[in-house]
C-alpha cells in the first residue's frame, strides 16, 4: 500500500533540491536554452506544419526539431515562458523521482529499497550537475524530457518481460512515440540501446516497440516527423565528416595525447580540465560512479551463475553504446555519458541491495553528491561575477534603430539570444535548407566549429550582405591564438572589454 504522504514528501524534497540552483541564479541561462524559447514562440505563431524560418538566419533555416515539449508550452501565454525556463525541468524530474519510487516498490515490494533508489537518483551528480553540455536540470532544453520518456519506454519494456502483461508493452510504445518527438538525442538513445537489447536476447518486442513508436510519432505529427528525421540524418552526416576532419569542438574528446601534452608543458589547469571535462570514462567515474559498481556486480554475479539477469542486459547494452560513442570515429553521435542516463533506473536498482545492506555506503554517497552540489553552486557564483560580454552586446544591438544583418565569432557570442531578444538577422549556417550553400560556407569561411575565419571577414560581409561582424578577442586569442589578421579595410567599434564590431 502506497503512503501518499510519502510520495508528496519525496516530490517536495526533490523539487526543492533540483530547483534551488535556479532560485539563486535565475538569470543563468545557457546557449541552447534561447533556441528552445525562440522555437516555442515560433510554434506559438506559426504552428508545426512548416518549420522553416525564411529571414532570421540570413538564409532559409530548417527548424525541423522534435517539438513535443515546445508544442505543449506554446499553449501557455508567453508571459509564462521564463517561469517554465526556470522550473519546468526541476518539476519534471521531481515527478520522475516519484515514479522511480513507485515502480521500484512495485518490483521489489520493499519500501527501503524503493527509497534507496530514489535517494541514489537524487544525489547522483550526473542527474543534476551543471558540468555537462546542456545540463539536464539547470538548462531549459528537451534533454530531460527525452531522457524521462525514453527511460520510461525501457522501464515498461522491463515490466512487460517480468509480468508478460501487454498493458506494459502498450505503455512502452506510447513513451517510444513521445521519445521520437521529444529530442534528437533521445531517438538515438532508444534506437541504439534497443538494437543491443535485441542482439543479446533476440526478443522481437524491443524492435516492435521501436517500430510502433515511430508509427505513433508519424500519426501525432501528421507525417511531418519524416522531415525531422531527414534533417537529423543530414546533420549527423555533416557532424561525422567535420569530426573526422578534427573540426568540431568534441573532436579531441578522450585524447590522452592532448591531456599529457598539457602536462608536459606544465599547463596543469588545462590537464585537469581535459580529464574531468573531456574524457568520458573519467566523467562517469566522477559523476556517475555507480555505473562501474553495477558492472562489477554483474561480473561478480556472472562468476557464480554463468548467466545474466534481465536487468543486466539493459545495463550492458547502454554501456556498450557509451563505449562505442566514446571512440573518436563515433563522437559525432553525441556525448557518450548521456546514453547511460537512460539506464539510470536499472543501474540504481542493481546496486540498491548493496546500499541497503551497508548503510554507510549510502551516507557516503549522499555526502559525495552534496559536496558536488555545493561545488556547482560555487561554480555558478564565479560565472555570475564574470564580465557579461553577451549582455553588453545584446544591449548595444537593441539600441540600434535599423534591422541589421550580423555574424558573431564564435557563434556562441550572443548566439540564440540574439534571435530571441533582438530584431536582427544572424548568420548561423548549421541547418540551412540549401545544403550546397552550407557546404560552401564550411569550405570557404569556417574554421573549427563554432568559428568563422576572421581573416576573411571582408569576404564574408560582402557575400552575405552583413552590416557587422562581432568577435570576442579573448576567446579568439585563447582558442585560435594571436595569429589571425583582421582585414585592414574594416573599421572597429569596441562593444565591451573583449567584444569588438567590424564594419565597413
Amino acid at each position: 500500500m502506497i503512503d501518499y504522504l510519502y510520495l508528496i514528501s519525496i516530490f517536495v524534497f526533490a523539487f526543492s533540491f533540483r530547483s534551488l540552483l535556479r532560485v539563486f541564479f535565475k538569470n543563468n541561462i545557457d546557449f541552447d536554452t534561447y533556441f528552445h524559447l525562440y522555437f516555442i514562440e515560433f510554434i506559438r505563431n506559426n504552428g508545426t506544419i512548416n518549420l522553416i524560418e525564411q529571414k532570421r538566419f540570413i538564409k532559409p533555416f530548417g527548424l525541423n526539431y522534435p517539438w513535443m515539449m515546445h508544442l505543449f508550452i506554446s499553449f501557455f501565454p508567453k508571459k509564462f515562458d521564463m517561469l517554465f525556463e526556470r522550473f519546468f525541468n526541476p518539476f519534471l524530474d521531481s515527478l520522475f523521482t516519484v515514479f522511480l519510487y513507485i515502480v521500484t516498490l512495485y518490483i521489489t515490494e520493499s519500501n527501503s529499497q524503493a527509497l534507496i533508489v530514489t535517494i541514489l537518483y537524487l544525489f547522483t551528480p550526473a542527474m543534476f550537475t551543471t558540468l555537462s553540455l546542456g545540463p539536464r536540470i539547470k538548462s531549459f532544453t528537451p534533454r530531460l524530457f527525452g531522457e524521462i520518456v525514453g527511460s520510461m519506454m525501457f522501464i515498461f519494456e522491463y515490466l512487460y518481460f517480468l509480468n508478460n502483461s501487454y498493458v506494459f508493452l502498450i505503455f512502452a510504445v506510447i513513451f517510444a512515440g513521445l521519445a521520437y518527438l521529444s529530442s534528437k538525442f533521445s531517438v538515438q538513445a532508444i534506437v541504439f540501446i534497443s538494437i543491443f537489447l535485441f542482439l543479446f536476447t533476440f526478443d522481437i518486442e524491443y524492435l516492435i516497440v521501436l517500430l510502433s513508436g515511430f508509427v505513433l510519432s508519424m500519426i501525432l505529427s501528421r507525417g511531418k516527423y519524416l522531415e525531422v528525421l531527414k534533417q537529423q540524418a543530414q546533420h549527423l552526416k555533416w557532424y561525422f565528416i567535420r569530426n573526422i576532419q578534427g573540426k568540431m569542438s568534441v573532436s579531441d574528446r578522450n585524447s590522452f595525447k592532448i591531456s599529457f601534452n598539457h602536462l608536459s608543458y606544465k599547463r596543469y589547469k588545462r590537464f585537469i580540465s581535459s580529464l574531468l571535462l573531456h574524457n568520458t570514462f573519467i566523467i562517469i567515474l566522477t559523476r556517475f560512479p555507480l555505473v562501474y559498481l553495477s558492472l562489477y556486480l554483474i561480473y561478480e554475479n556472472y562468476q557464480v551463475t554463468s548467466s545474466f539477469a534481465l536487468l543486466d542486459y539493459f545495463i550492458i547494452s547502454s554501456f556498450l553504446v557509451f563505449f562505442i560513442s566514446s571512440l573518436r570515429l563515433f563522437l559525432f553521435i553525441g556525448e557518450a555519458e548521456r546514453y547511460l542516463n537512460y539506464m539510470a533506473f536499472f543501474i540504481l536498482l542493481k546496486v540498491s541491495l548493496l546500499f541497503e545492506a551497508h548503510s554507510l555506503y549510502l551516507y557516503t554517497f549522499m555526502a559525495y553528491g552534496l559536496i558536488f552540489y555545493i561545488f556547482d553552486f560555487v561554480l555558478l557564483k564565479i560565472r555570475k561575477h564574470s564580465s557579461s560580454d553577451d549582455e553588453l552586446l545584446i544591449t548595444w544591438l537593441n539600441e540600434q534603430k535599423n534591422d541589421l544583418k550580423i555574424a558573431t565569432i564564435p557563434y556562441h557570442l550572443g548566439g540564440w539570444k540574439l534571435i530571441y531578444e533582438t530584431k536582427h538577422d544572424w548568420l548561423y549556417h548549421l541547418v540551412w535548407i540549401d545544403l550546397e550553400l552550407k557546404r560552401h560556407l564550411d569550405q570557404n569561411y569556417a574554421l573549427n566549429y563554432p568559428f568563422l575565419n576572421i581573416d576573411k571577414a571582408e569576404q564574408i560581409m560582402d557575400e552575405y550582405s552583413l552590416d557587422y561582424i562581432f568577435y570576442n578577442k579573448k576567446v579568439l586569442n585563447k582558442v585560435i591564438g594571436e595569429t589571425y589578421n583582421i582585414p585592414k579595410c574594416l573599421k572597429q567599434i569596441q562593444i565591451s572589454e573583449n567584444v569588438f564590431a567590424l564594419y565597413k
